[in-house]
């Protein structure tokens, strides 16, 4: 019996886009904390458009990559339900992410917003989700705390062309860039710049009371886990891409140069993004050589 090959898959880069990650870079002393994803929240803001009401695994993956990228440890918090093909794209992404041990599955007695806290606190980390958690603030005092360091994100779509593939400084673009904000901030903070109030919250220092938990916490972290991680993320996203249908493409006849005979690889790289133009290149070419004939 043949074996089967495994197809190596890879996203193309992208030169033109710059995904912001300055506001992730330690300074002196500073100690990274874990980063908690509220995956739910997080899965359905960044769904697209299409009619489903299925959660988007791919937005989920490409954030989690952000932070990780960074050297930041990061857990995904989410309800078991979604490890189902009804309630979730790409559900092996799920599964993968499970054995790995980068997501924590909640059973549907549990709530996974409590569980998600729960983490935080334990570790002193930071919480990624746009959810208030108003009233497990008001149930639990040792939640508030963790306000503080809440951070909403803010989404910015990107043309079909330039979806799953790299940014120039190394980030995955999805379906979405991503923006952050600060939900909540010590008045102290008043007047600095944004970059400056999120940067706080991703770092922990020796003032920090809980600041052996933060340390403890990091002790386990290295390079070659990070590189393991980004490397499995980017294998789940590009069979995502794989198989993302392409977006219908254009009459050829418009894709033509001015002198009708040819056409641009240029253009079409503008267009389609590398790999797309490459394959549209072709037809193209073959479209003419049939019409010479």
């Amino acid at each position: 019996m043949p074996r089967k090959q495994k197809i190596k898959l890879k996203m193309c880069a992208v030169s033109n886009f710059i995904v912001d990650d300055t506001f992730l870079h330690p300074v002196n002393d500073e100690v990274r904390r874990c980063v908690i994803i509220d995956a739910p929240n997080v899965m359905h803001i960044t769904k697209t458009h299409t009619g489903l009401e299925k959660a988007n695994s791919a937005g989920l993956l490409a954030l989690m990559r952000y932070f990780v990228k960074n050297d930041f440890d990061v857990v995904a918090v989410t309800q078991r339900k979604y490890t189902l093909d009804a309630t979730v794209t790409h559900k092996f992404a799920i599964e993968r992410l499970e054995k790995m041990g980068l997501i924590h599955l909640v059973d549907g007695h549990e709530y996974d917003d409590i569980v998600a806290l729960e983490i935080a606190f334990a570790s002193d980390g930071v919480i990624v989700s746009n959810d208030q958690f108003t009233e497990h603030m008001q149930a639990s005092n040792r939640y508030l705390r963790l306000m503080s360091r809440c951070i909403s994100v803010e989404l910015d779509a990107v043309a079909q062309a330039e979806r799953y593939t790299m940014s120039s400084n190394g980030h995955c673009i999805a379906e979405h860039t991503f923006r952050f904000k600060r939900k909540v901030f010590p008045n102290t903070m008043n007047g600095l710049s944004a970059s400056s109030i999120l940067h706080e919250a991703f770092f922990s220092t020796p003032d920090n009371v809980r600041h052996e938990l933060v340390e403890e916490h990091r002790q386990n972290w290295t390079e070659d886990y990070r590189n393991k991680v980004v490397a499995t993320i980017d294998e789940l996203l590009a069979q995502i891409r794989f198989f993302t249908p392409l977006p219908t493409p254009l009459p050829f006849d418009t894709l033509l140069s001015k002198d009708g005979k040819s056409f641009d690889i240029v253009n079409l790289r503008d267009r389609f993004g590398c790999e797309q133009a490459r394959i549209r290149h072709l037809m193209c070419t073959a479209y003419l050589n049939i019409d010479e004939s």
